[in-house]
């Protein structure tokens, strides 16, 4: 842990063709190591997670998904 703490908000977005994205639900927002499972409908026939950081601070940002 370091003392520059980093904003991280995951959202999931889906898309038909693999381009065009269309934004889905936030998945996870924190700002410390942390863990989160959540729900989420899958739409279109693509489907991706997509962070967005608050500051320029490096952090790294692992997605694990099932589909069942």
């Amino acid at each position: 842990d370091v003392s520059n703490t980093q904003t991280v908000t995951v959202k999931i977005q889906y898309s038909n063709d693999g381009t065009s994205l269309v934004d889905g639900m936030n998945l996870a927002t924190g700002s410390a190591d942390a863990s989160t499972f959540v729900q989420a409908p899958l739409f279109g026939r693509f489907a991706c997670a997509y962070a967005t950081l608050a500051t320029t601070a490096p952090v790294t940002v692992s997605v694990t998904a099932w589909a069942k």
